[in-house]
């Protein structure tokens, strides 16, 4: 319960091969960050991520590499570099790394990055993507280290047009211009929005150390009365009890953000609060701590769920004398919240007349997968379509696994559906559970071509397996990697801001994706329902007994984790500001 505040207001700076001075204010003069390449290759054939360096001591590094890292202030230029025991056959990622906690805004100048001695740079597209962001890196959260431009991701934006190969030395030399914490003054401006808001307790029920007071959580013995936030009201939130709280362990009024901005309200953001315990004014210290910070509470992640002054925390902040022997908490709410100014979101070309496609798309625990449609390495297009007909595996090479996937041609306004038949997921895998211990897909997906423009809407999207209807979205949630077109996602464990599927058996025959598409200058003619094979028909007589997978949360990506050294995808989630991932890829080893 710890509280942790967070101060993550990325702004993105975009350049060409030099980012130009913005005279940002530093933390403290003299301040040193550490610096370092980080990176994941392979030493060996067989895509053995031999190579990986994550920072000094990271738990994940791997190969006898030589590095040479700096400290590094405003104002200084530095190299950094790493020297591999043999030449690298493949890398899946490189980056420089800046370890610097709360980075709101960044300015540096990447002066060379030489391979074997030759400088690249002027090969290298510093434009390609975000200028830095945050990701976790070996022992450091994705709250901790900066990665910064000018390297390349197989799964996501390649600075460099190919992944580098057959060096031995990697160096890059940049001179740090500036750094600024926190949310740029200037840059956020009031929200117009409405936000729900509850008063969050933890506290013992009958006996010392019971924790059985809860709220969200047991509600038992507790009546809340919620409310909706908004700039300028004041908004009335309580909680009653049906006896004396014995002790309370902490206590603080929330607001939730669903889209994910409860890291960007910083401590610009201000909160006129009172509070009455049993209708008695309590007086506040509003000088004890952050006036907001965002920590995960109840059901909702700290991306989420932004708490306010004015409460008590016996680990953290106590903005008032720890509360005993109550039955009624009441604060009144007037906010003042502050976001980031809502960018203009790109508009892709769309043809009202035009034909267009839909795939689904497939990843399970055991990593037999079907990528988006124009992946890179698995996609569509790559190699006439070889691994784009039926589910598979990639370890050394292609291993086809079956099942017929029903695409569609999106010629129109109409309900389409895709699908894919004649595919057992409650058996094994390499002696795995197909679906893995907790029954649950990494990915499942809609991919399609139609671009991201507000002409083009999707709408009514609805999951079944085995006939079974399983949820829906009637506004879809696309898939915030891919860029230019609309990807609806309806499963995946890396990223959280997305709702789990509700409970599922494993399907032992079929799952179909259906929506609905306007926009169009015209109606398409009604598609025709899937054709199910033999062997899905063979599935379903025989499929009377078959006992559903234990479905659990789907886990979260842990930073630093190494997820398998087969075949992996990266779909990276986006606190503040990530690395926009241009493709669903399989094979990813996040560090």
């Amino acid at each position: 319960m710890r509280k942790k505040l967070k101060k993550l207001m990325t702004f993105l700076l975009t350049g060409v091969m030099m980012f130009a001075t913005l005279g940002l204010p530093v933390s403290a003069e003299g301040e040193e960050y550490e610096m370092f390449i980080a990176i994941g290759a392979d030493l060996a054939e067989d895509g053995d991520w031999g190579l990986q360096y994550y920072g000094d001591g990271a738990a994940s590094n791997a190969g006898d590499i030589v590095t040479s890292n700096a400290k590094v202030k405003v104002g200084d230029t530095v190299t950094i570099g790493l020297t591999m025991p043999s030449p690298v056959l493949k890398t899946y990622f490189v980056a420089p790394v800046l370890v610097a906690e709360g980075v709101g805004n960044l300015d540096y100048t990447i002066d060379s990055i030489k391979l074997d001695g030759e400088d690249v740079l002027a090969d290298v597209n510093l434009a390609a993507g975000d200028a830095f962001w945050y990701e976790g890196t070996g022992d450091y959260t994705d709250k901790q280290a900066v990665r910064l431009a000018g390297g390349y991701n197989e799964w996501g934006t390649k600075y460099m047009a190919e992944a580098p190969a057959g060096f031995t030395t990697i160096e890059y030399t940049i001179t740090l211009n500036g750094i600024e914490f926190g949310a740029p003054e200037g840059e956020l401006v009031p929200s117009t929005e409405s936000y729900d808001a509850f008063i969050a307790i933890g506290g013992d029920k009958d006996e010392a150390d019971d924790w059985l007071l809860s709220y969200p959580g047991d509600t038992a013995g507790i009546t809340a009365t919620t409310g909706t936030i908004k700039n300028g009201e004041t908004t009335t939130l309580t909680l009653e009890f049906e006896k004396p709280v014995l002790n309370v362990w902490y206590m603080a009024p929330c607001v939730i953000f669903p889209n994910g901005d409860a890291g960007q309200v910083s401590d610009q953001s201000t909160f006129d609060i009172k509070l009455y315990i049993d209708d008695e004014e309590v007086d506040i210290d509003m000088t004890a701590g952050a006036s907001c910070w965002a920590e995960a509470t109840g059901d909702y992640s700290q991306d989420q769920c932004l708490r306010l002054a004015g409460g008590y925390n016996e680990w953290g902040t106590q903005y008032i004398a720890e509360p005993s022997g109550f039955t009624k908490v009441t604060y009144e709410i007037t906010p003042n919240i502050l976001l980031a100014p809502v960018e203009e979101v790109p508009q892709f070309e769309f043809d009202p007349n035009g034909t267009y496609h839909a795939y689904l798309g497939v990843q399970t625990p055991t990593w037999l997968f079907r990528n988006a449609w124009n992946d890179a390495t698995y996609g569509r297009d790559v190699d006439g379509g070889a691994y784009f007909g039926e589910m598979g595996f990639a370890e050394s090479d292609w291993q086809p696994q079956g099942g017929t996937f029903t695409d569609v041609e999106i010629t129109g306004n109409g309900t389409y559906t895709v699908a894919l038949n004649g595919f057992d997921f409650s058996g094994t895998f390499n002696d795995q559970p197909i679906l893995g211990s907790d029954g649950t897909f990494n990915l499942l997906f809609v991919s399609t071509d139609l671009p991201r423009n507000d002409a083009v809407v999707i709408s009514n999207v609805v999951l079944k397996m085995d006939g079974k209807e399983i949820t829906t979205q009637e506004t879809p949630f696309l898939d915030p990697d891919q860029k230019e077109t609309q990807s609806i996602l309806l499963a995946n464990i890396w990223n959280s801001d997305i709702t789990a599927l509700p409970y599922y058996a494993a399907p032992t025959s079929s799952i179909e994706i259906s929506f609905d598409v306007s926009g169009f200058a015209n109606d398409a003619a009604p598609q025709e329902a899937p054709a199910e094979d033999a062997q899905e028909d063979q599935a379903q007589e025989s499929d009377e007994g078959t006992a559903p997978a234990d479905e659990t949360a789907a886990p979260a990506e842990e930073g630093g984790s190494s997820l398998s050294p087969v075949v992996i995808v990266v779909i990276v989630v986006v606190v503040a500001a990530v690395v926009a991932c241009a493709v669903v890829a399989v094979k990813k080893k996040k560090q």
